[in-house]
């Protein structure tokens, strides 16, 4: 992919998957919700998780978004992530309407405010992206 495929794929709402190394150094692996900002991958956490703790603990991260219909097209996102609870929320609120709509978004994240625990944005910071499609 040429870096402006994957500018725009990158703004797709594409489900992605977040590798975070444990304490005993191996990955963990989960899949996420996210929006890119134009030069970093946000991602909403609820506080508690695992994926929170490691990030917390070694901030070195990849992010792979890839699609599921031909062609088949990936980004491979490398760098270091930071964990604050500034702008969790509104990133919250964004993202569900990114992806499930106007109309299920809104009530989608109220009833995950008031039934889930306290949510974190994790904002990747890339140092290395790459894209493939078959193409």
């Amino acid at each position: 992919m040429t870096p402006d495929e994957i500018q725009s794929f990158l703004y797709g709402p594409h489900i992605a998957h977040i590798a975070v190394i444990r304490r005993d150094g191996s990955p963990h692996v989960t899949p996420v919700w996210y929006e890119y900002n134009g030069h970093n991958i946000l991602v909403i956490a609820e506080k508690t998780t695992l994926k929170v703790r490691c990030v917390k603990r070694e901030p070195r991260v990849s992010i792979s978004i890839a699609t599921s219909d031909v062609p088949y097209r990936y980004v491979q996102v490398t760098g270091f992530a930071d964990v604050s609870d500034l702008g969790a929320e509104e990133a919250l609120r964004s993202m569900s309407l990114r992806y499930k709509g106007p109309e299920l978004g809104p009530p989608y994240v109220d009833r995950i405010l008031e039934t889930r625990g306290q949510f974190v944005l994790i904002t990747i910071s890339p140092d290395r992206v790459i894209g493939w499609t078959e193409d």
